[in-house]
């Protein structure tokens, strides 16, 4: 189980995306549940400029799927 986090955790392009795979994408206010983020198996952050506050949900998770499914293209090739 993956989360994203707006601040912290390991570099999206550094992400173990080994399946089986569930992503959790918090919303952009407050983010996931403390309590369901320290369930996960890892937390990834998608780098951005310091003075970014957050990104809008469903950009933040157009991006973290393009990036899983360009991990399988390079990896199946």
């Amino acid at each position: 189980m993956v989360a994203t986090s707006s601040h912290k955790g390991t570099p999206l392009h550094q992400a173990d995306w080994a399946l089986p795979l569930a992503i959790f994408i918090g919303n952009e206010g407050a983010g996931l549940p403390r309590e369901l983020l320290h369930q996960m198996d890892e937390t990834v952050v998608i780098p951005q400029a310091a003075q970014v506050e957050s990104l809008n949900a469903g950009v933040a998770a157009s991006i973290v799927l393009y990036e899983w499914a360009r991990n399988r293209v390079q990896k199946s090739s």
